[in-house]
């Protein structure tokens, strides 16, 4: 009797489980075990794959780790193997996972680092703004830091876990599949071979012609994964 393969996949950090539908339905039907959890403060919305924005701006980085983690954990006890994996920062969360459990492997869908031009000066001044609303708000707690009652602290705290993806991809042995979008409107062409240098085990990269940043509805991501699961599963 074959083990039983789990697939653990995460949303982008503006959307829902509902992001991840086709690729969780074309993968059960290969048999295999999978799970898309909301993240935390999510799926309240009742826009069909998004996340409201009001949602995400009560969500600090720790919950968000820390969410993640437990619905992780919980899955992980139904399975025999588990791969994890995710688009755009599901992606990067799906890295920070496979850093301190042991994984299979790792599918990643446009990991994010270095954003598209304009975009990346949100990670380049991200220091300058958390220390002007400090002293603005004359307060030492970052997810309190507002401009006109917008919590700009809760956007800082989650662009902390693109910041410090390096910590926990750097040198990560874990097999992993990259895919990019070449048409990418958020994210650097620079992230393919940034993340190509970081991770230190097997990996295959492949980059999608007819995309943007939203991978998991493109079925060419599909036989990838399968494959990619093959090969490195039990």
């Amino acid at each position: 009797m074959g083990s039983k393969i789990g697939i653990f996949l995460l949303h982008g950090i503006t959307k829902n489980s509902g992001e991840l539908a086709y690729v969780k339905k074309s993968l059960e039907e290969k048999g295999y075990c999978v799970e898309t959890p909301n993240l935390p403060r999510h799926g309240l919305c009742p826009r069909e794959y998004e996340t409201c924005w009001r949602d995400v701006l009560q969500l600090s980085k720790e919950e968000l780790l820390m969410g993640v983690e437990e619905s992780f954990l919980v899955f992980n006890e139904k399975v025999d193997e588990i791969f994890v994996g995710g688009n755009s920062i599901g992606a990067n969360l799906a890295f920070y996972l496979a850093s301190k459990f042991p994984v299979k492997g790792v599918l990643a869908l446009n990991p994010v680092y270095r954003l598209a031009k304009g975009l990346e000066l949100i990670l380049r001044h991200e220091p300058k703004i958390r220390a002007f609303l400090l002293k603005k708000n004359g307060n030492s707690n970052n997810n309190d830091l507002v401009f006109h009652n917008f919590n700009i602290g809760a956007i800082l705290s989650i662009m902390e876990i693109v910041r410090d993806t390096p910590t926990y991809v750097k040198g990560l042995a874990t097999p992993s599949l990259l895919i990019f979008s070449k048409n990418d409107d958020i994210l650097s062409s620079k992230n393919v071979a940034i993340f190509d240098k970081w991770l230190k085990g097997e990996k295959e990269l492949h980059i999608v012609n007819e995309s943007g940043h939203g991978l998991p509805y493109n079925s060419a991501v599909l036989p990838l994964i399968d494959e990619f699961i093959k090969n490195y599963g039990p």
